[in-house]
């Protein structure tokens, strides 16, 4: 898996503290985890980019001024309703032995034989909310569609993952399907080979 590394540095806690930070270009962090003090730190916003447009998970290396780095991961990153900006992250540290939930990419692979009979690819489900030891932690959660049909579905208890990886939702929920025409799409379709 990959390490993202990211400079941090402290702030305060205080009244229109992280408006502030954010009109300088930082976007407001807290750093958490199992037995570690609460820590406020603030991050460059296009340091958070691999995080946020990455199609990968990735582990974070914080670097603290006065302190040793920190492996953590990312728990959420909030963003601005208008503007699409993040504007807060909350990371959390990780200890060896101890496992720990988060989001893991899921990535298609193969091309779906429903689709070459005339049918569509519909993805519900993007990323994966698992339970791990940190030094298993996959880049992607791969799943194989080739077999895929016009009518059939994967679902979460159908993907070949390996003992050590717990998923964190509901097992019936649907990661991927192909779905035959729609009635609207097939008339469309008549019609436009009828006028051709």
């Amino acid at each position: 898996m990959d390490v993202l590394q990211l400079e941090a540095r402290p702030r305060e806690v205080r009244k229109n503290e992280a408006r502030r930070l954010r009109r300088q270009g930082w976007v407001p962090a807290v750093i958490y985890g199992h037995g570690e003090p609460t820590r406020h730190v603030a991050v460059r916003p296009l340091a958070l980019r691999p995080l946020i447009y990455g199609r990968k998970a990735y582990l974070v290396r914080l670097l603290l001024p006065d302190s040793p780095p920190l492996m953590c991961i990312s728990k959420e990153i909030q963003f601005h309703p208008v503007t699409d900006e993040p504007i807060h992250v909350d990371f959390q540290v990780l200890h060896a032995g101890e496992k720990v939930s988060l989001d893991v990419p899921i990535r298609l692979l193969g091309s779906a034989r429903g689709v070459l009979e005339g049918g569509k690819l519909v993805q519900a489900m993007h990323v994966l909310r698992i339970r791990v030891l940190p030094s298993q932690i996959p880049d992607y959660i791969d799943v194989d569609v080739s077999e895929l049909r016009i009518g059939q579905a994967l679902h979460v208890r159908e993907l070949p993952l390996p003992d050590y990886i717990e998923p964190e939702v509901d097992l019936d929920a649907v990661v991927v399907s192909v779905q035959g025409k729609t009635v609207e799409e097939a008339e469309g379709e008549s019609e436009g080979s009828a006028s051709a």
